[in-house]
């Protein structure tokens, strides 16, 4: 009896024993899942790495503004009627005209233009400004440039109020006349004057 007494509490024990350990066994499971679950927490609440946003494309350059044409050129011509001068001279252009029929009543010997031809008179107004004296129809050299990219003066026979038939000037002597030239029918281009012999400057008719 005392043998069986004493298996009992040793059964009980052994019993209470693998009660314990089966507890204590799923405490660490259930520890060793929380750890695991704890850490998946983490690995999830870790926050994603930053995306760096997509460069935007570059914006151009703007194209250089090109400088202007300098006034007078052929590319920015002057308009008619502009005054325009140097040292020596200060030069005005009148409006250009078809005259054939005026040169023709200054003199019936003057020969017509040749054929796809006219002749355009250009009054011109001219002040000297030298030291010395100067001559007009000498000094001032007036033409004019065609569409066609050529030159023309030519020649137009005796005109009323022609420039030649003005003399020498002293300071601030004045000049006013025409010049006739032969160009173009139509006379599509532009006119020029220079002094000198320098540089031309350009004018547009309309």
């Amino acid at each position: 009896m005392t043998s069986a007494m004493t298996r009992r509490p040793a059964a009980a024990v052994l019993a209470a024993a693998m009660l314990g350990l089966t507890g204590c066994g799923a405490a660490l499971t259930a520890d060793e899942s929380t750890g695991q679950k704890a850490h998946g927490d983490e690995q999830v609440g870790q926050p994603e790495p930053a995306t760096e946003p997509a460069s935007a494309p570059a914006t151009p350059s703007p194209e250089p503004t090109p400088e202007p044409e300098p006034e007078g050129s052929r590319a920015n011509p002057f308009a008619i009627g502009t005054s325009v001068g140097n040292e020596t001279w200060d030069l005005v252009l009148d409006t250009p005209r078809e005259a054939w029929t005026e040169i023709k009543a200054e003199n019936r010997f003057n020969d017509p233009p040749a054929e796809g031809m006219e002749f355009w008179i250009v009054p011109l107004e001219a002040t000297y400004l030298g030291a010395e004296t100067g001559t007009a129809w000498l000094d001032i050299d007036v033409k004019f440039v065609g569409s066609d990219n050529r030159t023309y003066d030519g020649y137009c026979g005796v005109i009323p109020s022609d420039l030649d038939e003005v003399g020498d000037l002293y300071e601030g002597g004045v000049a006013e006349g025409n010049v006739c030239l032969e160009v173009p029918a139509g006379a599509d281009g532009l006119w020029t004057v220079a002094t000198d012999y320098g540089e031309p400057a350009f004018f547009a008719a309309e």
